[in-house]
């Protein structure tokens, strides 16, 4: 167990009133971790925030009950926790093994304890048993350990409830997760819908290989709620796919120096921050002092087998979006963006308004979505196309008076009567 230190933000006893001050927080008599867990949730300092989250992760998860520390202290989570209080919206790029899903289980399961009745974490991961040997895995590990929660947990579908003192179960306070590979996009989004509480916590998990609409539906839907953090994980693979683009510099790709910066501010008004393998905390210790991260072995076996120019060393082990050719695609990531393919087109006049539309003839199929996009030449010269929104469509399946296509084909004239699309510009 971590020495507890003396300061002015350990919750201590006064001796004359016998109430427990908290900083400058005053509460009645309770426990230690109560009162941790007070300071963590009224304190508005990230230093105060982050002394009272690692305190917390003493009590819980690193004492002397216990056969080893659960949630070890180390540079990359403390940045990783910094982060976190400090930017409503964060991307975490990281090499393997450098604890991203483990450290953010611990922040989401503390700021749920902190604010159990008002506080919901959702979790998206791709499949619920590829969740459970990553995030949620952790999650459960954590929580198992934590006598008298006020939750009930069910492991069997994803769920840690809140329970309050009179025994009454409320799923909308708690921790759940959502199983949001591809093929399941549209059941994910679904329970996006509707999602009240006054803190709600999303953390992406695997990010790469979700689909961008988990992004949408979190930063529509979820942000009519008062208090909303979105935090996405992944080993970068292609600025092109959902992580990537939750991590898109705030001007584009070509206003960073080097793919490998540290770290940059987002389009989305949040921080991207990158965990090297070659820049390990171990190797900076000189030993392997938190064995579960890089090691040196580990970095030379992984030269030695995938090359150190290759896309999977330069993912998982430099989390670096990789500007190669290896992908058998007509044009690479780095031609399309020297290129200019993802900056905002110099239009020459008034370019035209143009749409396509995936009809997605059943229920169960995929999305219906409409894409605008503009057409026309620009200021070089150059005939070009950009691509704008896209629009999920829905149709209301309790309405049995109007058939599905009738709605669809409803929706899609109002979204380019709006927007300026004449009906033989929309594919």
């Amino acid at each position: 167990m971590a020495k507890k230190r003396t300061n002015k933000l350990e919750p201590v006893i006064d001796p004359k009133t016998k109430m427990m001050r908290v900083g400058s927080f005053t509460i009645p008599p309770s426990t230690v971790i109560t009162g941790l867990l007070v300071g963590f949730a009224n304190h508005t300092k990230v230093r105060e925030r982050e002394y009272y989250f690692w305190r917390i992760c003493d009590e819980l998860w690193n004492n002397s009950d216990l056969p080893e520390p659960l949630m070890v202290r180390h540079p990359w989570a403390e940045l990783m926790v910094r982060e976190a209080l400090k930017n409503k919206y964060l991307a975490i790029g990281g090499a393997a093994s450098s604890s991203k899903s483990h450290s953010m289980a611990a922040f989401g399961i503390v700021c749920w304890l902190a604010r159990p009745h008002e506080t919901l974490v959702l979790i998206t991961s791709t499949t619920m048993r590829e969740a459970r040997k990553r995030i949620w895995g952790s999650i459960i590990s954590l929580m198992s350990v934590i006598e008298g929660a006020p939750c009930k947990i069910r492991d069997s579908i994803g769920n840690i409830a809140y329970v309050n003192e009179n025994g009454t179960l409320f799923e909308r306070a708690g921790l759940s997760l959502i199983a949001a590979e591809k093929s399941k996009t549209r059941e994910a989004v679904g329970k996006f819908i509707g999602i009240k509480q006054k803190q709600v916590i999303l953390i992406g998990d695997e990010l790469s290989e979700l689909s961008e609409a988990i992004l949408n539906a979190g930063l529509s839907n979820l942000s009519k709620n008062p208090e909303l953090r979105i935090i996405g994980m992944s080993n970068p693979a292609s600025r092109f796919d959902a992580f990537g683009v939750w991590s898109e510099p705030k001007d584009g790709w070509d206003a960073i120096a080097t793919q490998t910066d540290d770290s940059w501010k987002t389009k989305w008004g949040g921080n991207y921050i990158r965990l090297d393998g070659e820049r390990s905390p171990n190797l900076d210790a000189g030993f392997d002092k938190y064995p579960f991260l890089p090691t040196q072995e580990k970095l030379d076996e992984d030269k030695a087998i995938l090359g150190e120019e290759s896309r999977a060393y330069m993912r998982m082990v430099r989390a670096v979006f990789f500007d190669g050719d290896e992908d058998e695609t007509i044009y690479s990531e780095q031609e399309l963006v020297r290129h200019g393919a993802t900056q905002k087109a110099d239009w020459q006049g008034k370019p035209m308004v143009v749409a396509g539309l995936d009809p997605a003839f059943t229920n169960g199929g995929d999305r219906t979505v409409l894409y605008l996009a503009r057409v026309g030449y620009t200021n070089d010269g150059d005939y070009c196309i950009e691509f704008g929104e896209s629009f999920m469509i829905r149709d209301d399946a309790s309405n049995k008076a109007i058939p599905r296509t009738y709605q669809i084909v409803t929706k899609v004239i109002e979204l380019c009567k709006k927007h300026k699309v004449s009906a033989d510009n929309l594919a």
